[in-house]
């Protein structure tokens, strides 16, 4: 089992907060601007299920109890920018510190028209699939604004500040790695947190490689790390190009049975009723199974 760092720890943890706020977009309308702490009271719960009002309740503490994720403010909500308002595909914002200009990038997983781009990308009929080209437009954007803001705060400044850590559950993590190769910001990407989110296939794979270079590929995937619920079934799929000691397996929160398998790729399967992970442990069986 690898040792996961405390700093590393912490800082995944907020990301796998804000991934699962994401999945509620569609349940809260605020401005660019909105620290998370008041957004949190903007989401409409009458309306949730009860697997929604979990998430819910685990953002909700998660932000209570820490000060930090709560000062966050939310800026570039895809669903209101040119170009990404069809929320059939990309469901993407950032999250930034005013204070150190730290950025989280948060991409959401599979939205209703991307299934077909899924399969795809998985069985190599593409090595760069629509879907992971709009995503990386999308930072693309971003990244220009980030820079533009820190050229108006220190003009001496050329490039986008790299403080950037991008990260995204199911395909949302899959695209989080997509761009964490491809995107032609790529230097100023600190680093990618993929929350079971499916590998590339070996074409993919093989491509980026010839694309860029061995050296600048492995420059980009020592980024990476992935977390994931000890039998989830969606990250085995593909070819894993993140490191092996950058794994992380934790016990899945919600699973009691076989009949519970749906579950085993809820994006809040390894956090706790308060938001933090559940305990470490390895990858299960079915895991491994698939």
């Amino acid at each position: 089992m690898n040792v996961l760092p405390p700093e590393l720890k912490a800082e995944a943890n907020e990301h796998a907060i804000l991934n699962t706020l994401l999945y509620l977009n569609e349940y809260f309308h605020v401005k660019n601007g909105t620290a998370l702490r008041y957004l949190v009271n903007k989401i409409d719960t009458v309306t949730l299920d009860k697997k929604k009002m979990r998430w819910y309740h685990i953002v909700k503490e998660a932000v209570s109890r820490n000060q930090h994720l709560g000062n966050l403010i939310i800026r570039n909500q895809s669903k209101y920018m040119p170009g990404f308002e069809d929320t059939r595909g990309l469901n993407s914002c950032t999250f930034t510190d005013r204070k150190t200009g730290y950025t989280a990038v948060i991409i959401r997983g599979t939205a209703s028209g991307e299934w077909l781009d899924n399969g795809h990308g998985i069985a190599g009929e593409v090595t760069d699939t629509r879907q992971q080209e709009q995503a990386n437009d999308y930072v693309s954007q971003v990244m220009n604004r980030l820079r533009n803001r820190a050229n108006m705060i220190s003009p001496r400044r050329s490039s986008p500040v790299d403080t950037v850590v991008i990260s995204g559950h199911s395909k949302g993590g899959n695209k989080a790695q997509y761009i964490t190769i491809n995107s032609e910001f790529r230097s100023g990407i600190k680093r990618c947190f993929n929350f079971d989110g499916q590998g590339m296939s070996p074409e993919a794979a093989a491509s980026f490689q010839k694309r860029y270079g061995e050296a600048s590929y492995k420059t980009a995937v020592e980024k990476m790390y992935g977390f994931y619920a000890d039998n989830d079934y969606v990250n085995p799929l593909g070819v894993s190009v993140i490191p092996r000691n950058h794994e992380y397996y934790f016990k899945n929160s919600l699973v009691h049975g076989i009949w519970d398998i749906e579950k085993y790729h809820y994006p809040d399967n390894y956090l706790n009723d308060n938001g933090s992970f559940t305990e470490q442990t390895e990858q299960g069986e079915f895991s491994k199974y698939i």
